[in-house]
């Protein structure tokens, strides 16, 4: 062959080779978009997922702690409930003057009946004393009465006390003054203490709770510490026994049939039992003017001392 022949047949072939090429490039082309055509129909597209974030620590929660809204009586709601209060004499007696300081006090037996929607914590009467010709010779208002054991619709008898007694008293009413003159509102301790109207909620609260006292009785003198109780109390002073009061304040006792506690204000106390069969008092040397006092009873004796600006039952004891 020549060399023309031989350029002319190399030609050939590698034409021949670039159509082979070429048609197997076609062929992989078709095979590859009809594997992607049968994906994309038998199988949904994925949804794209984003990264997942890192855990975050959540906000701390405060509370708003909104206080409580205490609802007051009004005073005219309070003097409303006065006016609905009823007391009745049952017995007194003015000849005898009962106490041992001036003013001396009459002696009375009322019953009062709470016929208002709320318990006042004290009733504040008018003691009317009139002579033979039933002449008004003199009144009082002090003390006046412990009212909160006494709830609506509830009655009780009490022994009462009343200050001022006068010589030819024969006839003593007992009356609660409808109109309070406002330059006399300082002596009706009822007026100057806020009264809440959620008294029944509360008392409901405290009431699920057991705070029952046992009644003590001559044979459940409360143990108190040895340097108190284990020696004698005769030659003490009374300041002695005022710093040696056995620190259970919850005692609670029965004298002349009245529940006495410890720390009742003395005028409570004296209102409740009336004159002592004897008293014993000292000056008290923390408040320079004072006075430290034992009321001795029947079975028990109260110890009264000041303390701030009132006096209170510090402690009671058998008597030796």
């Amino acid at each position: 062959m020549t060399k023309q022949q031989i350029t002319i047949l190399a030609g050939l072939g590698l034409a021949v080779l670039c159509v082979l090429c070429f048609g197997v490039y076609i062929v992989v082309s078709e095979e590859r978009a009809y594997q992607a055509s049968q994906i994309s129909i038998s199988s949904p597209p994925k949804a794209i997922q984003s990264p997942t974030p890192a855990p975050t620590r959540p906000p701390t929660w405060t509370p708003t702690l909104t206080p409580a809204v205490i609802e007051y009586y009004s005073e005219e709601e309070i003097l409303q409930a006065r006016n609905q209060f009823e007391i009745e004499v049952l017995d007194f007696n003015a000849k005898d003057r009962f106490g041992t300081e001036f003013p001396f006090s009459d002696y009375v037996r009322l019953r009062i009946t709470n016929n208002s929607n709320m318990t006042l914590p004290y009733l504040t009467v008018r003691t009317n004393r009139f002579d033979a010709q039933g002449t008004l010779v003199g009144w009082s208002r002090a003390p006046s009465i412990p009212t909160s054991n006494i709830k609506p619709g509830e009655s009780l008898e009490c022994d009462y006390y009343p200050k001022g007694h006068l010589a030819g008293v024969v006839n003593i009413a007992i009356e609660i003054e409808q109109n309070v003159d406002p330059d006399s509102k300082e002596f009706f301790p009822e007026l100057n203490q806020k009264i809440p109207k959620s008294v029944a909620a509360a008392q409901a609260t405290i009431e699920s709770v057991d705070t029952s006292i046992p009644t003590p009785t001559a044979t459940q003198w409360p143990t108190a510490p040895a340097s108190a109780e284990s020696t004698s109390r005769k030659n003490w002073s009374l300041k002695q026994k005022v710093d040696a009061r056995n620190e259970d304040l919850s005692r609670v006792y029965i004298i002349r049939g009245q529940r006495i506690e410890i720390m009742e204000p003395y005028d409570d106390m004296i209102n409740k039992l009336g004159p002592p069969l004897k008293k014993n008092t000292e000056p008290d040397p923390t408040y320079p003017g004072s006075w430290i006092a034992e009321f001795i009873y029947e079975e028990y004796t109260c110890l009264v001392c000041r303390s701030g600006d009132r006096y209170y039952v510090w402690d009671i004891y058998p008597n030796e």
